[in-house]
């Protein structure tokens, strides 16, 4: 058969291209589930509490779940927990970079909601604050180059993308993109796979660049595209691949709209 039920709800996704596998995480059981498409076979791993979301590194190789007030590392490889850190934040989404840190976007603030990136370094278990603030519910992603992040706001007009940098390990804001208002972000984002474009959820591209007079310009649209809950590029097959979303729900989760 071409198709596979699984037999529980993924609450959020990402493909691990090392491994050429799914990474999933679920509740009800509380998992990690490492599924191969071609066997459609899996290995899981038990979590200690139920997860929000998660986070692939670029290596393909490790992961970040994040819970309420924790983070853990995960081993994809050897299917394990590495550690369980805490980290002082109802957390909405979660990034893993290649420098050591993992970073956590705030789900709400109940003082104000206009909040922090909390930098968790997974070596020491510290945690640091950003200069520089992010609206709450803030959706991220690493750019391929590592070195940067880049957020789209929920719950916030007119609706923006916005760049982060992590050189220095703690995470600080940087700029948005010049347009307010003039083209929909629908609070999510992917890059193709050279990291030289963004696509936003509702199908708007922008370039990527160091510059910033360049960067988070506007590069076109996707044509037939109204709501996408994901996105994905390959430049070998020279094609873009889109799930479809209604657009109501498309910040209920930050990957994977249920």
């Amino acid at each position: 058969p071409l198709l596979n039920t699984l037999s529980y709800q993924v609450l959020d996704a990402e493909y691990s291209k090392a491994l050429d596998k799914v990474v999933m995480i679920s509740t009800a059981p509380n998992q990690v589930h490492i599924y191969d498409t071609v066997t459609k076979t899996e290995q899981t791993i038990t979590l200690p509490i139920a997860p929000h979301s998660l986070s692939v590194g670029l290596d393909g190789l490790y992961a970040a779940v994040g819970y309420d007030a924790q983070v853990s590392f995960i081993d994809l490889k050897n299917t394990r927990i590495v550690k369980t850190l805490p980290i002082p934040l109802k957390l909405f989404d979660i990034v893993l970079a290649g420098n050591g840190y993992a970073y956590a976007f705030p789900k709400d603030n109940k003082d104000t909601q206009w909040t922090s990136i909390y930098s968790l370094n997974l070596s020491t278990g510290t945690v640091t604050t950003s200069l520089g603030s992010v609206y709450t519910g803030t959706q991220a992603k690493l750019h391929p180059n590592g070195v940067y992040i880049y957020g789209a706001n929920n719950g916030i007009t007119p609706s923006n993308i916005e760049k982060y940098t992590v050189q220095a390990g703690t995470a600080n804001t940087l700029y948005n993109s010049p347009y307010q208002g003039n083209y929909p972000m629908c609070g999510n984002l992917w890059f193709s796979d050279d990291g030289k474009r963004i696509f936003t959820a509702c199908g708007n591209v922008f370039r990527s660049s160091y510059t910033k007079d360049q960067d988070m310009t506007y590069n076109g649209l996707l044509v037939g595209l109204t709501y996408a809950q994901d996105i994905t590029h390959s430049s070998v097959a020279n094609t873009i691949a889109a799930i479809p979303a209604y657009r109501q729900n498309l910040s209920t989760n930050p990957d994977v709209d249920t």
